[in-house]
């Protein structure tokens, strides 16, 4: 690929200009679009960019045509592109594909990002330890947790929070990584209000969480390198264990727990395991109600559509699938991704499944037919995790880059 500095010799501006294009700061005018398209050998839809006339909004006054461009982010995306004499508004809504945020989230990769239940937060999860609360609108952070810090501790590494999540009521956020300990922030006043310490093995590295639909419980999960390999269901207040779950029958130490998964309805938790299986419970007696073996090896992700019916599988092979979630079958298979898939989640109305990859892009499918919509270009390492606004309208996606971005989606 290009370098920045290639790229603005190739198109004709300057290296800031091509830095704020990255930065989701600007937007490229017709010519520079025409020119990025010829160099990276891409069309301006594929770009994430629109073609000239749709750049565009024509008002009538004084019978002249006026050409007022979209709005660049440093204008706060403001809805209304102009106001006639007549005060007549004309709103222009944001292109598919377009970077509305990007937050240099992180000193180290970013491995996790979660959008608040009501759509005004963002957390994200880094490879430095360190969680962050971001408001979705203005970028700014609200809360910075630092809490796991057991690894740095013993030996020379730093600590890393694999996951984190908020709690469906949005009050509380569950985050978890290297060391044995899985905390519970008060997503308000930004205190620990609970730590759960029960996962045990040399490293321990808790990969995977999950709250029940009503907020009071949390199970949590060890991956690759820990020997434990049960899912702990543990009371979110008081941190106290409530159950656990063998969700792996291998010796092996890869023979753990990759993702889990709670069903919508409260009533099931399936988990993805590292002896290539499907686990689900009924979470009501505590009983391992199904084991489906998976087609495609080993799965990052699993999630539940919101009926219930159907599982969605991010797999290691560069596919992603839906499996019927009574019966294990496969019902659709999505191929497009030149590398692992990473993480895989629905958009709320289950008619889009977004999927973040270790090719850099995120790409948008239509969960009916595996046809691919769209691919979210802009990351340049790794795309860890996927996560959808409540409204469905946009993506964020966390990047081994960095960075969290925010895409408009449809």
């Amino acid at each position: 690929g290009w370098s920045q500095e290639e790229l603005a010799e190739k198109v004709g501006v300057e290296l800031r200009t091509i830095r704020r294009w990255e930065q989701g700061k600007g937007f490229p005018r017709p010519y520079a679009r025409r020119k990025l398209s010829e160099v990276l050998g891409m069309s301006i839809p594929e770009l994430g960019l629109v073609d000239e006339d749709e750049n565009i909004a024509f008002v009538p006054d004084d019978e002249q045509e006026h050409e007022i461009p979209v709005l660049d982010d440093e204008q706060e995306h403001e809805r209304f592109a102009h106001r006639s004499e007549t005060e007549t508004e004309i709103p222009i809504t944001q292109v598919q594909g377009t970077v509305l945020r990007t937050y240099n989230a992180h000193s180290g990769w970013v491995l996790a990002v979660a959008w608040e239940p009501k759509g005004e937060r963002i957390a994200s999860a880094g490879g430095d330890g360190v969680a962050r609360v971001w408001d979705a609108s203005s970028g700014e952070t609200c809360a910075v947790y630092r809490k796991h810090d057991w690894l740095s501790k013993k030996v020379n590494w730093p600590p890393a929070i694999h996951c984190v999540a908020w709690s469906p009521d949005g009050q509380y956020i569950a985050s978890a990584g290297d060391g044995r300990k899985v905390y519970v922030w008060d997503a308000a006043k930004g205190e620990t209000t609970a730590i759960y310490r029960g996962h045990t093995g040399m490293l321990p590295d808790v990969f995977a969480l999950a709250w029940s639909p009503d907020s009071k419980y949390i199970a949590s999960a060890c991956s690759v390198g820990g020997i434990d390999k049960t899912i702990h269901e543990w009371d979110a207040t008081s941190g106290h264990e409530r159950h656990r779950y063998n969700a792996s029958y291998g010796w092996m130490p890869h023979f753990s727990i990759s993702a889990i998964a709670w069903s919508h309805d409260g009533t099931r938790l399936a988990a993805a395991c590292g002896d290539k299986t499907i686990r689900l419970w009924d979470m009501t007696t505590g009983e391992l109600k199904s084991t489906f073996q998976a087609s495609s090896g080993w799965i990052y992700t699993i999630a539940w559509s919101s009926d219930d019916q159907r599982l969605a599988l991010a797999h290691g092979n560069s596919t992603a699938e839906i499996i019927d979630a009574f019966t294990g079958q496969n019902m659709l298979t999505y191929r497009g991704h030149r590398d692992s898939v990473r993480d895989i989640a629905w958009s709320p109305d289950d008619k889009y499944l977004a999927t973040a990859s270790n090719d850099t892009a995120v790409k948008l499918w239509d969960a009916e037919n595996a046809n691919h919509i769209y691919t979210f270009e802009g990351h340049t390492s790794w795309t860890t995790s996927v996560a959808w606004s409540p409204d469905g309208t946009r993506i964020a996606s966390a990047s081994n880059d960095r960075t969290v971005r925010v895409w408009q989606a449809v």
